[in-house]
């Protein structure tokens, strides 16, 4: 990136118009609570905690968005309202999360070795947090982030261009604070602005080689615990579309086989058992999800867990009132109705 982009870059706040809405509207708010701070500043804590949790995850998955957009050499377009919803990429709140990590880092500097050494922290954090923040617009990935070889990889084939990043970045951290001992309205504005243009930055360094589409970053070292999720619940639901090819043709044992042996190697099986239980307890013919639910008790009170099992007992006789565990755990199920005060569980199964 030559000097004439980084200046480019730098009007990004100022001549995009999303963006100049934007920064408008978060300094409003930023006035309003400021103001309320003046009538009532136990109103103005509280109203400063609910923005916060409402607008900054969708500020800080726009602010990403925008360094992608500005490293694919695309327009910025306005915030959408997928930005602010509660669920979905999380990978893009990950440069606020390093954010805290590294404040309790600091912290913990400056109170154990002194301000020397929280201060030089203070200026590595700064030099490495635009590569994380690069990393993190290419892979979408929180470990790759944190990854120091693919950080070193960034470095080397961004160059010279790199550094106009860590620049935007000691500007954050420094400008305002200078500017507030003149104006504090001005500082505030100056944050906003050297916010949104720090993000423009960071995407443009990664524009010019295409680093966005084409640097090797090597492979996670292991997957987001996102995708790790996915990739389970996709795994169980084969698992169990299979499962139900063998029931529907009336091979009750093989189909059960079929996730009992998957169960033995689940990574989380406590998990899988309950999962597998609900999503059998959704098909038309429930008598599948009772007969899986007998060998689930047994487990359950093989491993001493009484509640849980009663629990169990409890949702299949809401199925079918006759349901009873197996005769072989029906000793145990009777003494685990007793142990959580269910005596008319207990009694039930001892009729039953």
């Amino acid at each position: 990136m030559r000097l004439a982009e980084f200046i480019r870059e730098l009007s990004v706040p100022l001549r995009s118009v999303p963006v100049v809405l934007s920064a408008f509207m978060l300094l409003v708010i930023i006035g309003l609570l400021a103001a309320a701070s003046i009538v009532n500043p136990w109103v103005a804590a509280a109203l400063t905690l609910v923005f916060a949790l409402a607008l900054l995850p969708g500020l800080t998955r726009y602010l990403v968005q925008i360094a992608e957009w500005r490293a694919r050499g695309q327009q910025i377009e306005p915030p959408s309202a997928e930005m602010f919803a509660l669920l979905g990429s999380f990978w893009s709140l990950s440069v606020l999360l390093i954010l805290v990590a590294y404040l309790a880092c600091w912290y913990w500097l400056d109170r154990e070795l002194g301000s020397v050494w929280s201060g030089v922290s203070v200026a590595v954090f700064l030099i490495l947090y635009p590569a994380m923040v690069a990393v993190l617009v290419i892979t979408h990935s929180f470990v790759q982030a944190c990854n120091p070889q693919a950080l070193l990889r960034l470095v080397v084939n961004t160059g010279g261009a790199y550094w106009y990043a860590p620049l935007m970045a000691f500007a954050v951290f420094g400008l305002p604070v200078y500017i507030a001992a003149y104006s504090a309205p001005l500082a505030v504005i100056a944050v906003v602005y050297l916010l949104f243009a720090f993000f423009a930055v960071t995407g443009a360094v990664l524009r010019k080689p295409r680093l966005v589409d084409e640097v090797d970053i090597p492979d996670p070292i292991e997957p987001d615990a996102e995708h790790q999720i996915a990739n389970l619940e996709r795994q169980r639901t084969a698992v169990l579309n299979h499962a139900y090819g063998f029931l529907s043709r009336g091979n009750r044992d093989g189909g059960l086989k079929h996730v009992y042996d998957w169960l033995n190697r689940d990574p989380n099986p406590s998990e899988g058992w309950q999962w597998f239980f609900e999503q059998m307890l959704r098909w038309e013919v429930s008598e599948h999800a009772l007969y899986f639910a007998q060998r689930y008790i047994g487990d359950l009170l093989a491993s001493g867990q009484q509640i849980a099992a009663v629990k169990i007992i409890l949702r299949s006789r809401m199925v079918n009132e006759q349901f009873r565990p197996l005769t072989d755990d029906l000793p145990a199920a009777i003494d685990a109705a007793e142990s959580c005060g269910n005596e008319a569980l207990a009694q039930a199964l001892r009729g039953s």
